[in-house]
């Protein structure tokens, strides 16, 4: 009975055969898929690491070390400062009070991202139109680097001003404590495609030559929060084979055992009317339109719309007296954070006037409160 199976499926059982040869074939003759890494990890090959900048210090007998513990953990125990690249946009409060305690025992911090944090809020000026590259003073020395970033800091008396340019201050030192904050705006600078452009290594080499740290730490802590096992991490490989194998043989035997009817059409007079094509639609006509203001307003209603599912607070309820609601609703955030959020907000939205920048910094601060709202 079994030989008679298998001469009338011969054909079947030779193409299903062939089938599992090359499944097994491209398994183990596949590059190995390249490794992910976030944006300016000192460990990262890719344009956006700073592995270059790293080693370039290791080359040069400067004290560099990756830290990797929880911020409670920062000792000073002499000279010691601290590179954080693009640090979150809102950090709970626990992890500020750690890195200003660090700074006020007489650490050295530097913050380098292009966008505002809450880490340690700086005042920042938006540029309108910004050249491709330009000079760099740096104490008087004139440099040539790229410009990519479209804000500016906006000093203080107490302030010292460390890098500028055409359009404004790039980086500023504030002491804080018995320590110093240094900020600075084009974390570009510091990555493997861009550090040995232009004269972006030596604008870096002549802040860094003013200090003499005994340790320089380079802080991926909040990039290991976020790391997570997927279930293809943690299964065999044999198992993965054999599951795929397993897959095709099921798939291939329903394709040749089952009918076919043709795919299930819908009216596109639905998909018109209920699909995606109305939402891009309104989108290229807000971006065509450089409508920002009113996008903005948009996004500002559903989060109202949100908060009001949560609590019952009308929407049309003006944002200051969300302050106690918000308080409630995000635990993480301190009370003067959370104002600042709401007063700056209706400075923006009173102007009646938002640019591309704008929006895009502030639909980025209102989503990331969205979707603490919705997570209550």
């Amino acid at each position: 009975m079994i030989k008679q199976f298998i001469s009338e499926k011969k054909s079947i059982l030779l193409f299903l055969s062939l089938i599992g040869l090359l499944i097994i074939a491209s398994f183990y003759l596949a590059e190995p898929a390249l490794e992910e890494y976030p944006a300016y990890r000192v460990d990262s090959p890719a344009p956006d690491g700073t592995k270059a900048f790293y080693q370039s210090l290791e080359t040069l007998s400067v004290p560099v070390e990756r830290f990797t513990k929880h911020p409670n953990q920062l000792k000073v125990d002499g000279d010691i400062a601290l590179f954080l690249f693009g640090p979150p946009l809102l950090m709970e409060q626990h992890l500020i009070d750690h890195y200003l305690n660090f700074v006020d025992r007489g650490g050295t911090i530097f913050i380098v991202a292009d966008q505002h944090t809450e880490l340690f809020p700086f005042n920042i000026e938006p540029v309108s139109l910004l050249d491709e590259s330009g000079s760099i003073n740096v104490d008087g020395e004139l440099y040539q680097a790229e410009l990519n970033s479209w804000i500016r800091l906006s000093p203080s008396a107490d302030d010292q001003i460390l890098i500028t340019d055409d359009y404004g201050v790039i980086a500023l030192s504030k002491s804080f404590g018995s320590g110093e904050i240094i900020q600075m705006i084009e974390p570009s600078w510091f990555t493997n495609e861009l550090i040995l452009a232009e004269d972006h290594l030596e604008i870096i080499a002549s802040v860094l030559s003013d200090k003499d740290f005994d340790r320089l730490y380079f802080e991926t802590y909040h990039y290991l929060t976020g790391t997570k096992l997927t279930v293809l991490d943690i299964t065999p490989d044999p198992i993965l084979l054999l599951g795929m194998i397993l897959i095709t043989l099921v798939v291939m035997y329903l394709w040749l055992k089952g009918k076919r009817f043709g795919p299930a059409l819908s009216l596109r007079e639905q998909e018109v009317r209920f699909g995606d094509e109305r939402i891009r639609a309104l989108a290229n006509w807000q971006i065509k339109g450089r409508n920002f203001h009113e996008a903005l307003m948009t996004q500002v209603n559903f989060l109202k719309l949100t908060i009001f599912e949560r609590v019952g607070i009308p929407t049309s309820t003006d944002m200051s007296d969300y302050q106690q609601v918000l308080q409630r609703l995000l635990v993480d955030y301190t009370d003067k954070s959370i104002k600042e959020f709401i007063d700056q907000l209706e400075a923006v939205l009173d102007s009646g006037h938002v640019n591309k920048q704008e929006f895009l910094e502030w639909t980025k601060r209102i989503d990331q409160i969205q979707r603490r709202v919705e997570a209550k």
